[in-house]
């Protein structure tokens, strides 16, 4: 406790003061980051208000809006932690796919690092395949594409993708014909997505569009990481899904068939 005595001189008691204004300024910032290391916990109540707001967003094509909502409650690091762990899991596809739609490649690859936490659970969520499917066909590489279509054929079973896939399967189907050149096959995606879209205009072809934007070094790692682990995830499963290999290859042999790969560059 700071006390005035008689026998204090004015310098003593302006160090004093200086002391204690450096000790809670101290403090404070020890309670800042201390803050800024914990996820932040929202009830379930707050956090499935936040969804049924953001997912109307997204179904009526408001990619920014739905975005910028979430990110109001999570903030930029898209950092939260929900007591309904499923609540959670929707928030968090929620969040990959608004920042892949409204950000391109590069929000394509946060989205990936996003739901890495999630990998274990690929076999038994269809909505997180679709999502991760998505994606990596958004990135548009060989590899990626490969990987996306895997996943779509997984999600599918025995059926074709046309027959059982919702409208966000069937724009990833399209997006990989349509760099494979099959145009028909792209029609046909597109019809079969307008059938089960509730606005038309969800499934347009502009939406197959692929950025010209190249990723930097950082990014191609950080994708990379995923990909291993997601291929992780599935070896130890019969007939699973997994990514070109070669012996040939040094910087991403796991993943890379080709050495020229774009996702090798740099690494």
């Amino acid at each position: 406790m700071f006390v005035v005595t008689p026998r204090q001189s004015p310098a003593q008691l302006l160090a004093h003061a200086l002391s204690i204004a450096c000790l809670l300024a101290t403090l404070g910032l020890a309670h800042s980051a201390d803050a800024q290391t914990r996820k932040l916990v929202i009830p379930s109540a707050v956090a499935q208000d936040l969804l049924g707001q953001s997912e109307a967003m997204v179904a009526a094509g408001n990619q920014a809006g739905a975005l910028k909502r979430m990110e109001e409650v999570t903030g930029p690091e898209h950092q939260v932690r929900i007591r309904d762990r499923s609540l959670e899991r929707r928030l968090r596809l929620l969040l990959a796919t608004t920042l892949a739609r409204k950000n391109g490649k590069r929000g394509a690859v946060e989205a990936m690092k996003l739901l890495s936490a999630d990998l274990e659970r690929v076999a038994v969520d269809r909505a997180l395949r679709i999502c991760l499917a998505e994606l990596l066909s958004s990135i548009g590489d060989d590899t990626t594409m490969a990987a996306a279509l895997r996943l779509l054929q997984s999600t599918a079973g025995q059926k074709t993708v046309d027959e059982s896939g919702d409208q966000e399967e069937l724009l990833t189907l399209a997006r990989l014909r349509k760099q494979q050149g099959d145009q028909r096959g792209v029609e046909e995606a597109l019809s079969a997505c307008r059938k089960r879209a509730a606005v038309a205009t969800t499934c347009r072809e502009e939406r197959l569009l692929i950025e010209a934007t190249a990723l930097t070094p950082k990014e191609y790692r950080d994708l990379l990481a995923v990909l291993r682990r997601l291929q992780s995830v599935q070896a130890a499963k019969p007939g699973s899904m997994h990514f070109p290999t070669s012996k040939k290859t040094t910087g991403c042999k796991t993943i890379c068939e080709d050495p020229e790969n774009p996702l090798c560059v740099g690494l």
